[in-house]
């Protein structure tokens, strides 16, 4: 790569965005469907304050409470 080679001439453009109050579940499946590993996050005044992936979705799992005649099973 040359020495003088531009940000702009090798960065990603109509990246995809999300809110900060979206749902887990939402960004997840639109990760899914659109083969997205990263999403830029976007504050209440459409300002960049983060970027969600693949990993950090991973470490977060979405646990329903699981019972058994009436107890929950424990993990």
């Amino acid at each position: 790569m040359p020495a003088r080679t531009l940000i702009r001439d090798l960065m990603t453009v109509g990246v995809p965005t999300c809110k900060t109050n979206t749902p887990i579940v939402d960004i997840a499946r639109f990760m899914i469907e659109n083969n997205v590993e990263e999403m830029v996050v976007l504050g209440s005044e459409g300002e960049s304050v983060g970027v969600i992936g693949y990993e950090e979705l991973g470490r977060k799992r979405i646990e329903r409470p699981r019972h058994r005649r009436g107890k929950k099973i424990a993990d």
